[in-house]
């Protein structure tokens, strides 16, 4: 056994406390985990999700499964009414936004192959039986992070070798902030794309053991309900926020075609969850309408009142 180096230069100061998801095995990403599971199922078929990223139906067919695909409903409920479905079928289900915990357990009671994707969901608890995993990088200023819960017998997970991407975009946010760092982090990201499994890094476990993570709740949920207090009325994607949850984001669609590109403007920076979809779906689906216009408003717990009534003004008054 290594001893590790006592003495010398300090390395970057960080808290030490406790990580959120106990007992999960640790990965580098959410597609790490996702390939992971499907591999470890052999399964011959994945049901995915129209409304998705292309990374995961790319890690269906690396792991040798057909993709099918399925439609939402308006609550966000599965659409499958297929004879041909499969006893070795998975399906995936994605907990959206961190805000249909409740669909997520009344699926896994109905599906007994279901995979929930809590990649949008940190907070939300794994349901024993159900292979769920997560990503700390949508939550959290970490370079690498996932935590995966199944029952399934997985293949070993190599340790972490650092990737091609440069996670010093984390500290030149700080130093010179968004716009100078954002080739940094997208440089980062995309190395993510054919990255092979792996387990997570020490900095992405040590930064999260020292996360304040009652801190990081509660001001998440703050921040939610102030805005839907504000857009409630406006918002044609209301959904009631199911007790316990810490939602990701606000999600935001209103009939407005240049809000994304009036936020940006004024340095309100929102993701578009995906793009892909829109080149995979009909213009007449649901899936289609929330790719396109549907808009994460950040409510993370970098902010408070003051960013919140930033975003509300820019909404109301352009």
């Amino acid at each position: 056994m290594t001893e590790g180096a006592i003495g010398g230069f300090f390395e970057l100061e960080l808290s030490t406390g406790s990580e959120y998801h106990q007992g999960a095995l640790r990965t580098g990403s959410g597609r790490m985990a996702f390939e992971l599971i499907v591999k470890a199922s052999e399964a011959e078929c994945v049901w995915l999700p129209h409304f998705i990223c292309n990374s995961m139906v790319d890690t269906v067919r690396h792991a040798g499964a057909e993709c099918r695909f399925f439609h939402l409903d308006e609550e966000m409920w599965p659409i499958i009414d297929d004879p041909d479905a499969g006893e070795r079928d998975l399906l995936l289900y994605v907990n959206y936004f961190g805000i249909f915990s409740h669909q997520v357990q009344m699926l896994s009671e109905k599906f007994g192959s279901l995979i929930i994707d809590n990649a949008q969901s940190f907070f939300s608890r794994s349901i024993p039986g159900v292979s769920t995993f997560y990503s700390a990088r949508k939550f959290f200023g970490v370079p690498d992070g996932s935590y995966l819960f199944t029952n399934l017998k997985t293949q070993t997970i190599p340790e972490f070798k650092r990737i091609s991407g440069r996670p010093g975009y984390l500290t030149e946010r700080i130093d010179m902030g968004a716009e100078a760092a954002f080739s940094g982090f997208q440089e980062h990201e995309n190395s993510f794309q054919n990255a092979p499994v792996q387990g997570m890094s020490p900095l992405g476990r040590r930064i999260l053991r020292s996360i304040d993570y009652g801190r990081v709740r509660r001001v998440r949920l703050e921040n939610y309900l102030y805005l839907d207090r504000h857009l409630k009325q406006s918002n044609r994607f209301s959904h009631r926020l199911p007790e316990g949850s810490v939602p990701m984001v606000y999600p935001y669609l209103c009939g407005r075609t240049d809000l994304r590109e009036t936020l940006t403007r004024n340095r309100i920076y929102t993701a578009q969850y995906w793009r892909d979809v829109l080149a995979r779906t009909d213009s007449s689906t649901l899936e289609y309408h929330l790719a396109d216009r549907l808009i994460p408003l950040p409510i993370d717990q970098r902010y408070g009142r003051e960013e919140m009534d930033r975003i509300l003004e820019v909404i109301e008054n352009g």
